[in-house]
């Protein structure tokens, strides 16, 4: 699994080698903010079937206007309880200058705790944009009822790992789901806005509310 959010992604070799791992079947979710960008790979990443957004923020602004989404990170084979993770992250903009002009850091830190902080940042980011439901249908998975009360239901086309987090990105239920309509108890869960993280072969994250 290889999640991203960066501000600018306009390096060709970059692009081609998440295009590769799509096409090898390694799920990939990113956000990028300056999709304006000449040369911005998010046309390509898209046509190529990766579940990337372009950033927008609270306010519906979006580069040039208002606050830029300045993150520059990935994070890969992250799942919560999972051995190896590595999260990569620095100065170092996605694009050809940050490689061959500019001085810039790029830092690769393999551990889960770190992984988990960066991990929670990109779900509530994630969850934040206002174009994230949709994308659950986009892997044969359908949610409901949605608003809902001690129980939601689950159709899935595939055997995925299920997670659910609080708006402050802490994990609180983790399941499994398989072939079919899976029911998923959430009785212990207060109210509010939740974000559910469906993994399999394929990523997608969802809003879920609980009355």
């Amino acid at each position: 699994e290889i999640i991203f959010a960066v501000m600018a992604f306009t390096s060709n070799p970059l692009g081609n080698a998440l295009v590769a791992q799509n096409n090898n079947g390694i799920s990939i979710q990113g956000i990028i903010d300056y999709v304006e960008f000449s040369g911005s790979e998010y046309d390509y990443l898209q046509s190529s079937g990766i579940n990337v957004l372009d950033y927008q923020n609270a306010d519906g602004t979006q580069w040039p206007d208002g606050p830029v989404f300045h993150h520059k990170y990935a994070i890969t084979d992250y799942q919560p309880g999972s051995a190896h993770p590595a999260v990569i992250s620095g100065s170092h903009n996605w694009t050809a200058s940050a490689n061959t002009i500019n001085d810039e850091n790029t830092l690769i830190i393999r551990d889960h705790e770190v992984a988990n902080w960066f991990y929670q940042e990109f779900v509530q980011r994630w969850a934040d944009l206002p174009n994230t439901l949709p994308e659950l249908a986009d892997v044969r998975t359908l949610i409901y009822p949605n608003p809902g009360a001690d129980s939601f239901a689950l159709h899935s086309d595939e055997t995925a790992n299920l997670s659910v987090y609080n708006l402050k990105g802490q994990l609180v239920l983790q399941s499994y789901i398989t072939p079919g309509v899976n029911t998923v108890d959430v009785s212990s869960l207060p109210s509010g806005s939740y974000v559910v993280h469906i993994s399999g072969n394929h990523t997608a994250f969802a809003k879920w509310i609980k009355q």
